[in-house]
C-alpha cells in the first residue's frame, strides 16, 4: 500500500505538520525535548539518548524523519498550537503493507498533557489514514503508562492484548510488558 497523506492536518485547536528541514525546526525539537525530558524520558527511549542532546544531532534526526516519509515506512508529524509552538510529534508507522495498518507512537509536552490535544492529534491521524486506505491502528503501551492507557480507551481503541516481555528499557534494565490497543475502519 502506498499512502501519500498531507503534509498539514488542520483541527481544531492543534495543527499536524510535516517538519522541515531547517535549523529552526531542529531548534524547536530539540527545546521541547529538553524542557520536557524527565516528563517523556521513561517512555519515549530516544529522547534518553545522551547523544541527542544539540542543534546538530536534532538536525540528523529531521534528516531521518524525511528519508522515512520518501520511504512510506514512518510518518511523524509535528504538533503545533494554534500559535503555531511546537508541543508534541506523533508518527503513524505502516505495519506490513498486506495488513493495511499503522502503528502510533507518541509524545506531548507536560505542560499540553491532558489537555486533549493528543487525542485530537490522534483523531486527525485516524481521520487522514483511514481515508487512505488503512483498517487498523495500533497504540502499544508499557504497561505501567497509565496516561497513554486511558488516552487509549478514551479514544475509542480497545484492548486486545498483553505482550509479555515486549520490549527491553535500558533506564530499568529489564523487559516490560505492553497493551496493544487497536481501532479499526469503521464500515
Amino acid at each position: 500500500m502506498l499512502f501519500q497523506p498531507r503534509a498539514v492536518l488542520e483541527g481544531q485547536h492543534i495543527n499536524l505538520k510535516r517538519p522541515t528541514l531547517q535549523i529552526a525546526t531542529a531548534n524547536q525539537l530539540l527545546n521541547a525535548i529538553d524542557t520536557n525530558r524527565k516528563f517523556i524520558l521513561p517512555w519515549f527511549q530516544q529522547t534518553g539518548n545522551p547523544t541527542y542532546r544539540n542543534t546538530e544531532d536534532a538536525f540528523c534526526r529531521l534528516i531521518q524523519i524525511e528519508a522515512h516519509w520518501i520511504n512510506q515506512t514512518l510518518f511523524t508529524y509535528f504538533i503545533y498550537t494554534k500559535e503555531n509552538k511546537l508541543i508534541g510529534l506523533i508518527s503513524a508507522q505502516p505495519t506490513k503493507p498486506e495488513n493495511c495498518g499503522l502503528n502510533l507512537h507518541f509524545w506531548i509536552t507536560k505542560k499540553q498533557a491532558h489537555q486533549g490535544f493528543m487525542k485530537e492529534a490522534i483523531q486527525l491521524i485516524e481521520k487522514e489514514f483511514f481515508f487512505l486506505g488503512t483498517e487498523r491502528i495500533m497504540i502499544s503501551c508499557d504497561i505501567e503508562n497509565a496516561q497513554v492507557r486511558l488516552l487509549a480507551t478514551h479514544s475509542g481503541y480497545k484492548l486486545e492484548s498483553k505482550t509479555r516481555h515486549g520490549y527491553w528499557n535500558p533506564l530499568t534494565k529489564k523487559f516490560h510488558d505492553l497493551y496493544v490497543f487497536a481501532k479499526i475502519k469503521e464500515s
